[in-house]
């Protein structure tokens, strides 16, 4: 049985279903609506700068990438700390 989860686009907020990727699987692709690239990581819809993963070097690229993803796990975790205390 597939399983779909809802997604929004950070950029224009287009809304759709997805296929729940394998988990710790990271994905960056362009929003159908709006073609501004987004990164889809543990079910949630990350911006990313477009500019930056397409013309950027690879560490430009590597870092942006990086800094998305850890802001998210920052926040996540931080959530999840607070409510054991």
């Amino acid at each position: 049985m597939l399983s779909l989860i809802e997604v929004q686009c950070p950029h224009c907020g287009a809304r759709g279903q997805i296929m729940m990727p394998p988990v710790g699987a990271i994905i960056i692709g362009p929003c159908p609506q709006c073609s501004e690239l987004v990164v889809v990581f543990c079910g949630h819809v990350l911006p990313l700068d477009k500019h930056i993963m397409e013309s950027g070097s690879l560490d430009e690229r590597r870092e942006h990438l990086l800094g998305v993803l850890m802001e998210f796990l920052q926040d996540r975790i931080g959530r999840l700390m607070s409510e054991e205390a």
